[in-house]
């Protein structure tokens, strides 16, 4: 998790900027682990960081098909290489939790494909970096602290 997801971290810090990219992973973290949680049986307990890399994943392949344009191969060919990467580092092993995988993934290409659409609008500046990047550090702990208390 820690490799892959720092090359992912990194390709979309380069891209959107450190508070955008940082904010968007995590977001993608927790959408997707709150998606999972939904779908789950209740006794099912599950909640990591692979969850945002797959997210990551998701988040890239997003901005790839909007900067493709959003026709059915400029679509089509970021998400199956997305959906590539899925398979061959999300579902191996025993206790890997595929369905969170999947959520983090599926989330992070609608932030993505969002984020992809603002950014040729505008570029963020540089007071919404400092921004996302603060949200960052406040949404990882209250995350956690939902979680904890049985969100």
């Amino acid at each position: 998790n820690a490799i892959i997801g720092g090359i992912f971290a990194g390709l979309l810090c380069r891209e959107l900027g450190s508070g955008l990219g940082w904010f968007l992973i995590l977001a993608s973290g927790v959408l997707g682990n709150v998606l999972n949680a939904l779908v789950q049986n209740p006794a099912h307990g599950s909640i990591g960081f692979s969850t945002a890399v797959f997210g990551a994943a998701g988040i890239l392949s997003g901005l790839r098909a909007v900067g493709r344009g959003l026709n059915f191969r400029g679509f089509a060919v970021p998400v199956a290489a997305g959906l590539g990467l899925l398979a061959m580092l999300g579902s191996a092993g025993e206790n890997t939790d595929l369905g969170a995988h999947l959520t983090g993934f599926a989330a992070g290409l609608v932030l993505g494909l969002a984020a992809g659409t603002l950014k040729h609008a505008t570029e963020p500046s540089v007071r919404l970096q400092w921004m996302m990047g603060v949200a960052s550090l406040a949404l990882l702990p209250a995350a956690w602290a939902w979680a904890w208390l049985g969100g």
